[in-house]
């Protein structure tokens, strides 16, 4: 596959196979034999697996008065697939009415995902003479009401105009910001 697609790629499923030993609760031992052939083809093919949460397996079979529990189902990935995607997990459900727990595979990306950043007053600003009259225009503004009420407003439009006024003559800077993260994580 890997001479065929040269992307980054997931395969997420029943693979039928476990990985080493504390993928299996109860029964017989697993032939260490069969242990390797999972390992055997992913370092081959130079794949991964995806990290997991929730109960560690996913498969489970009652013979008799045992119940056997193993970890069939994972995800595994190839060629950068975590410089796209750092937050891939795979999340293991709960058993219902199925041998087989339901998996998930979660790729949100937290430079898309993340909230816009909050304002904050950088200090520095109070050397540019153009805040000066922005600021004393909003506290000499007349708002009705109780003294903590003006007093809030004033900060409020007082804060509208810093980040217009950041914005125009600063640039972006959170922009900028996600652009150079979102970049670190591609490099």
């Amino acid at each position: 596959m890997n001479k065929i697609i040269d992307l980054p790629w997931c395969i997420i499923g029943d693979l039928n196979e476990l990985a080493n030993p504390s993928e299996k609760r109860g029964g017989k031992h697993y032939p260490l034999s069969k242990l390797t052939r999972l390992t055997s083809f992913m370092d081959r093919i130079k794949a991964s697996s995806i990290p997991f949460t929730g109960y560690p397996c996913t498969w489970k079979k009652r013979l008799q008065l045992h119940i056997i529990y193993e970890r069939l189902d994972k995800g595994i990935i190839w060629n950068d697939w975590l410089k796209l995607y750092p937050d891939s997990i795979v999340k293991h459900g709960t058993f219902s009415c199925s041998d087989h727990s339901p998996i998930v595979l979660s790729v949100a990306n937290p430079i898309q995902r993340r909230k816009k950043l909050p304002f904050r007053f950088q200090n520095y600003w109070c050397q540019y003479r153009q805040l000066d009259p922005i600021v004393g225009k909003q506290w000499q503004s007349r708002i009705q009401g109780t003294k903590m009420f003006i007093l809030s407003q004033k900060l409020k439009t007082t804060k509208q105009h810093i980040k217009l006024w950041a914005r125009s003559f600063l640039g972006n800077n959170q922009q900028k910001l996600l652009t150079t993260l979102s970049k670190n994580r591609t490099d």
